[in-house]
């Protein structure tokens, strides 16, 4: 049986992935070889399992590891021919973001489906004021090319806007929870790596959460869920496009 060194308590989800990817170029991992369960590497190198499979998603993102769904997680039979491979913070980085927005899309889409049932009047108007914010920005930027810093910031109101609108504090709290986490650690990275702050990105941005409120001010769920779903795949689909289409 393959021995690992152990990770102790300070390390990182790229350290992991450093150790096992030394395994595979060493040929300790050879290709098509079948990796121990998340379990037990997880007990193997004493770290958590969310450390696991965050360093598991890495490595298929870059090439060296197949995922198989319902047989498991495999040395990949090409990797001898991985030459490039995205740098490992940006990957470790899109792991993170993509499990946000995973998790955004569950959240949010529930939540817009109770805002269109249970949304008043007053926070029609409040929905409306953090729309007309965002549409202000996305004129200037159409119109002079200046991006308006604060783009992010005002996209987020509105998602806060919206979650409270659902009138369920819970969900409230998962909203402000995810997009505090992506407001504060990835705008940067979503801006520079995934070029997500475009013009055109921004433009489609607005045009999907417009069509957001209009469906719920129409109090139709189905149809706010899927205008929702639209915006919140902008990102998703330069995530696919930068890191995880192989």
């Amino acid at each position: 049986m393959i021995q690992f060194d152990v990770i102790r308590t300070n390390s990182a989800p790229e350290m992991l992935v450093q150790e096992i990817l030394k395994k595979i170029q060493n040929q300790e991992l050879k290709p098509g070889t079948r990796l121990p369960s998340q379990r037990k590497l997880s007990q193997s190198f004493e770290v958590g399992l969310s450390t696991v499979r965050e360093a598991i998603k890495s490595l298929y993102v870059m090439g060296y590891l197949d995922v198989i769904q319902g047989k498991g997680t495999f040395v990949a039979n090409n990797v001898s021919q991985v030459k490039q491979s995205p740098a490992l913070d940006g990957v470790l980085e899109a792991v993170s973001l993509f499990d946000l927005m995973q998790a955004r899309e569950i959240i949010e889409i529930e939540a817009v489906k109770l805002a269109a049932q249970t949304a008043d009047i007053e926070q029609m108007n409040m929905l409306q004021r953090k729309r007309q914010k965002m549409i202000k920005q996305n004129e200037t930027l159409q119109i002079n090319g200046d991006q308006p810093p604060e783009i992010y910031s005002s996209d987020f109101d509105f998602h806060l806007a919206l979650a409270e609108t659902s009138n369920n504090q819970a969900i409230y709290e998962f909203v402000k929870l995810l997009a505090d986490k992506i407001l504060n650690n990835h705008t940067k990275f979503m801006s520079e790596q995934l070029r997500n702050q475009t013009a055109e990105n921004i433009q489609k941005a607005v045009e999907t959460l417009q069509e957001v409120y209009y469906w719920i001010t129409q109090r139709n769920s189905e149809k706010a869920a899927l205008a929702m779903k639209d915006h919140l795949n902008i990102v998703s689909v330069e995530l696919d496009k930068e890191f995880f289409n192989r």
